[in-house]
C-alpha cells in the first residue's frame, strides 16, 4: 500500500478527490438548498406578515396580529369608532370577533384605510371639573350705616328703653310694696305690744320706746317707720304744729324724701299711694295708702283716733290702713315723698 500511495502522482490523487466530492455533493447540495428555501419563505412570511394584514372571509382582520402591532398603543389614544363598510353584526358581536382595535380603520384588499375616530361618546367625556362653591356670606348686621338699618335699630332702641322703663317701675312697685309694708307692721306692733298714745315721755326709736314707756303718736309713728326703710337715720324725729309748719331735730331732710309745700284741701290734692300727709290746723300727720273699692281714701294713722277711747293715754286698736272721712276737707301744708316708690 505504500508502495501503490507513493507511486500515485499527486495531480491523479487529487483528481480522486475531486470525483469523490462531486459524488457525495448532490445529497448535500439538496439538503442546503431545502434549508434555504425554507429560511427563504419564512422571511417571505414574516414580510407579509408586517406590510399586509390578512382578512378573514366576513372582512374583519385577524384580532392577534392587530392586538400584538399596538401593544405600545397609548391608552389616550384608545377611542370607540364605527368603521367604514362594517355591518350591524359586526357591531353588535365586537367584543368577540372584530379584528379592529378601537382607532383603527378596517383593512380592505390589503390595504389598511383609517376612518376618523367619531366624538368621545358622554360617558368618555372628562367630567367636568364642578364649579367651585361659593361661601355663603355671611348675614348682613342689622346695624349697618344704611338709614334702613337704622330705621330698624330704632325699635331695638325703643324695646330696650322699655325695657329700662319697666325695670325701673318694677323697682318703684317693690319699694312701695316695702315702704306699705312697713307701715302696716309698724301699726300692728303698737297694738301687740299695748302702746298707748301720748306726747310726753316718748322716745325717738321704737325700739327704745318698747324697752321705756311704750308711747307713741302720730308723728312718732311715721318717723319710726321712715327710720326703718331708711329714708331718716335713727332717733331723728318730726312732728307738725297746729300752724302747719314742720318741728324737727335736725338740720336738713336726707337724700331720700323730697318735702313738698301744698297748702290745699285733700279733695283738690292728688295724692300718691305712700305719701307723708302733713295737716295744718289739726297738728296731724298720718300716711296715705291708696284708695278702696269704693273710692274712699285710706290712711295709715297714729292719732287719737286710732286707739280704743280717742283720747290721750289709750290703747292703741287700729292704725291700719282705714278710712278717715273727716280729713278730706282738711288743709294739707306739706307732703313728704320718698324718691323712687
Amino acid at each position: 500500500m505504500r508502495k501503490l500511495y507513493s507511486g500515485i502522482p499527486i495531480h491523479i490523487f487529487a483528481l480522486a478527490l475531486t470525483c469523490g466530492g462531486l459524488f457525495f455533493a448532490p445529497a448535500h447540495l439538496h439538503a442546503e438548498e431545502a434549508t434555504d428555501v425554507q429560511v427563504a419563505a419564512t422571511q417571505n412570511t414574516t414580510i407579509s406578515t408586517e406590510n399586509t394584514i390578512t382578512t378573514s372571509t366576513d372582512g374583519t382582520s385577524n384580532s392577534d396580529e392587530i392586538i400584538s402591532e399596538d401593544k405600545n398603543t397609548p391608552d389616550s389614544d384608545i377611542q370607540d369608532d364605527n368603521s367604514q363598510g362594517s355591518t350591524s353584526s359586526d357591531n353588535n358581536n365586537s367584543d368577540n370577533n372584530s379584528s379592529e382595535e378601537p382607532g383603527q380603520g378596517s383593512s380592505t384588499g390589503g390595504t389598511t384605510t383609517e376612518t376618523p375616530a367619531t366624538p368621545p361618546t358622554e360617558e368618555q367625556k372628562p367630567a367636568t371639573p364642578a364649579a367651585p362653591s361659593t361661601p355663603a356670606k355671611p348675614a348682613t348686621p342689622t346695624n349697618s350705616g344704611n338709614s334702613s338699618s337704622s330705621a330698624s335699630q330704632a325699635p331695638a332702641s325703643n324695646t330696650t328703653s322699655g325695657n329700662s322703663g319697666k325695670s325701673s317701675k318694677k323697682s318703684e312697685n317693690t319699694n312701695l310694696n316695702r315702704w306699705l309694708k312697713i307701715c302696716e307692721n309698724m301699726g300692728k306692733n303698737l297694738k301687740k305690744k299695748k302702746f298707748k298714745y301720748s306726747n310726753s315721755g316718748t322716745r325717738s326709736t321704737y325700739k327704745g320706746a318698747l324697752s321705756s314707756g311704750k308711747k307713741s303718736n302720730c308723728a312718732l309713728y311715721v318717723s319710726w317707720c321712715l327710720q326703718q326703710y331708711g329714708a331718716l337715720k335713727k332717733g331723728r324725729t318730726f312732728y307738725v304744729r297746729s300752724s302747719g309748719s314742720l318741728k324737727k331735730n335736725f338740720g336738713k331732710w336726707g337724700k331720700k324724701v323730697k318735702v313738698i309745700r301744698v297748702n290745699k284741701t285733700c279733695s283738690s290734692t292728688d295724692l300718691q299711694k305712700g305719701d307723708v300727709v302733713c295737716w295744718a290746723g289739726i297738728a296731724h300727720c298720718n300716711i296715705y295708702a291708696g284708695r278702696n273699692n269704693s273710692g274712699d281714701r285710706l290712711w295709715y294713722d297714729a292719732g287719737k283716733s286710732a286707739t280704743y277711747s280717742g283720747r290721750s293715754g289709750s290703747r292703741f286698736e287700729n292704725v291700719g290702713a282705714k278710712t278717715q272721712g273727716y280729713l278730706d276737707s282738711k288743709r294739707i301744708s306739706y307732703i313728704i315723698r320718698i324718691k323712687n316708690l
